[in-house]
This record gives C-alpha cells, structure tokens and sequence, in this order.
C-alpha cells in the first residue's frame, strides 16, 4: 500500500527534531480544528524551548496559542516572551473530544505572535 505522509514524515524529520515537533502540533491543531497551533497540552521542558521556536520559525508560523495547564507554564510562557514572542489576546481552544456529546472542551488560552 502507498503511504505518500511516510515520505513527508522522513522529510520533515530530515528539517530536525523541532520541525518535526511542530509538524507534529499542526496536524493535532487540524485533528481538533483549532484555527492556530496550540502549545502547552504536554510538558515543554525549559532545555527543549530552543528547539520547540527555532522548529516554529523553520515552518514560517508566526502565531500559536499557548493553553498549559502545567505548573511550569509561567516560566515557560517567559521563555517565550524573551525570545521575541508577545501575548496578543486570549481565546478558547480545544482540547478534546467529551463524551457523550462529542463536543470539543474548550479552555482558556493565550496568543502569541512573533514581535
């Protein structure tokens, strides 16, 4: 069977881990028809932000929302603001599917734009 997303995925794994990191959150922003990537449904390690916004600028994104939860989320945030990025405004995003409904939740979230 042809699976024409292997060669994308090699390829985009052959742009670097934080690419293929955002690639990744693109086609989870897609799955749950989030208009922007959402940042902050996992952990992100303060060693891996480098990463995570050189990936973001590789994929020419310029926007995200950032909704964590995590008790880190603050410095994290910072990180963010230091390397260039700003809060904009907030909005609601979504994070996933309730059953029985199958309605998406829908939590609070901050926009960040490239400054």
């Amino acid at each position: 069977m042809d699976r024409p997303y292997k060669d994308l995925e090699a390829r985009s794994k052959d742009r670097g881990e934080g690419f293929a990191w955002v690639f990744r959150l693109y086609e989870e922003s897609l799955e749950k028809e989030n208009s922007r990537l959402d940042l902050g449904r996992e952990c992100i390690l303060e060693k891996d932000i480098p990463l995570l916004l050189k990936g973001l600028e590789e994929a020419g994104i310029r926007e995200f929302t950032f909704s964590s939860g995590w008790s880190s989320s603050n410095e994290t945030a910072f990180e963010f603001y230091k390397a260039g990025w700003k809060v904009t405004g907030m909005t609601l995003v979504n994070t996933h599917k309730e059953w029985p409904t199958e309605n998406y939740k829908q939590e609070p979230a901050f926009i960040f734009t490239r400054g």
